[in-house]
């Protein structure tokens, strides 16, 4: 369905992923999940409903209808048809394959700032990917695949 005059809200869906984050926000840190809602349907990394491909990338109903914590919802713009947004899956499936999901290295967030950045030239806040550059560069989580790729 095209909404605002013949285009289509892009959104941010924020998820809570850690009972945890009550504290650590007040450091600016936390445990999200990222996701790209268009038109009702929910484009992520790691997990999801339908996959596309051989790729981690997946489709299907956002998250809150399914009972995650939502934290936050934001519009960062729009776009002209869904095409333009298959377009950038398209190119992003090589880059973010199921086997390379890492929850520091390249996670659901890492996957939801280079597609939203692609998709509306709009970059994620800051907040939502912080503890796995902290734990990047303490050397955190480089072993590669991990059993999040399957919950998050």
């Amino acid at each position: 369905m095209s909404l605002f005059n013949g285009t289509y809200p892009v959104l941010l869906n924020i998820y809570d992923l850690s009972p945890l984050n009550r504290y650590l926000r007040f450091f600016t840190l936390g445990l999200y999940h990222s996701a790209i809602e268009i038109d009702g349907t929910e484009i992520s990394f790691g997990g999801g409903e339908q996959p596309i491909g051989g790729s981690g990338i997946s489709i299907g109903e956002p998250l809150y209808k399914h009972g995650f914590v939502l934290v936050e919802t934001r519009f960062v713009g729009v776009i002209k048809s869904r095409s333009q947004a298959d377009a950038v899956i398209r190119e992003l499936e090589g880059t973010f394959q199921a086997s390379q999901y890492n929850t520091v290295g390249k996670n659901c967030n890492h996957f939801t700032e280079e597609f939203c950045y692609r998709l509306v030239k709009k970059h994620i806040p800051s907040y939502v990917n912080r503890m796995a550059r902290l734990g990047n560069m303490f050397g955190c989580g480089q072993g590669g695949y991990s059993s999040l790729a399957q919950s998050n």
